[in-house]
């Protein structure tokens, strides 16, 4: 997983410039982050659909983060 110095970095600059961002690792670790502006997403009725750890929402300013992230530990190349 990537250092908190430089998630908090990338989240500001999704924040500011950007709508949105992908991370793709070799070790099997995937982000995507969108950012939508709040008049166009009811966040309690996204917020129902949050559940677990692979996804989070942000409130930032005018806009929502959307945060997919899913990280596996299946090493087994073999089977590709």
């Amino acid at each position: 997983m990537k250092a908190a110095g430089n998630w908090i970095k990338t989240l500001k600059l999704v924040e500011k410039y950007f709508d949105a961002f992908l991370y793709v690792t070799n070790w099997e670790t995937h982000q995507l982050l969108l950012r939508i502006p709040r008049k166009l997403i009811d966040l309690a009725l996204a917020s129902k659909y949050c559940i677990g750890d692979s996804w989070t929402i942000y409130k930032k300013g005018d806009y929502l983060i959307f945060d997919f992230t899913s990280e596996t530990e299946d090493y087994d190349l073999a089977n590709l």
